[in-house]
């Protein structure tokens, strides 16, 4: 983490500690650190995919040009090398958040009166506790996914800035493949990263999103045969 980042998260951290802010609102704040973090891992998906497109079209039989997919891939590589760099400050980001909220989630457990509710209260502290372990668990394997990844993709990139040739492309073609290998294992975490940050997300959100039922029809059903009238004429008298 650079030197900003690092004041903004203790900027962020006293600023928790120093003001009086109820839980539903460190929940609240915790819960949108997690959405931005949700948005930016969609788009470090969308980074990876352009990655190894354009390392496709490097070695793809139609491409005469090599110089345009070498180009995108080179724009792929920067946006994702600064994205991964945000995702890890947004992971501290929620960290800090998450501490915040338990600590004074802790420090009001003494002071309910009813055991029960108190009892219950402390249940559910352990629980969003480990809700955000969960996390930073994700987190850390993301990471772990991506750095080498891009490292990889680096090379690659630095490798075909001097050799840009059909040749050259052909004698890192065994490099090409696991750097598509490493793509997808860290689309694979970062998969279970998202499915991660939407459950905890939505359990720390104080909006309940409410699906409306469709409302019953008042319309009378039309009878699929016609009701038979009942015959008023008297049969005549046997001769």
């Amino acid at each position: 983490m650079n030197k900003t980042s690092v004041a903004v998260v203790l900027a962020l951290v006293g600023s928790l500690c120093g003001c009086a802010t109820t839980g539903y609102q460190h929940a609240s704040e915790t819960s949108s650190a997690i959405s931005g973090a949700r948005t930016l891992t969609v788009k470090i998906q969308q980074s990876i995919d352009a990655a190894v497109t354009n390392l496709q079209s490097l070695t793809s039989q139609a491409e005469i040009n090599l110089r345009q997919p070498y180009e995108r891939l080179s724009v792929a590589v920067d946006t994702l090398d600064g994205q991964v760099a945000n995702l890890t400050d947004q992971a501290q980001v929620i960290k800090a958040r998450g501490k915040a909220y338990t600590k004074d989630w802790q420090q009001e457990l003494g002071s309910y009166q009813n055991s029960a509710i108190r009892v219950r209260s402390a249940e559910r502290l352990n629980q969003v506790t480990a809700d955000f372990q969960t996390i930073d668990q994700q987190f850390d394997v993301a990471g772990q996914s991506l750095r080498p990844l891009l490292a990889s993709l680096k090379d690659v990139r630095l490798y075909l800035k001097t050799d840009l040739t059909s040749a050259g492309v052909a004698s890192i073609q065994e490099q090409l493949g696991n750097v598509t290998n490493q793509a997808s294992s860290a689309q694979q975490a970062l998969q279970s990263l998202l499915a991660e940050l939407d459950q905890v997300g939505h359990k720390l959100s104080p909006v309940t999103q409410v699906v409306e039922q469709p409302s019953p029809s008042t319309e009378q059903p039309t009878p699929s045969t016609q009701e038979a009238t009942p015959s008023t004429e008297q049969p005549s008298p046997g001769k």
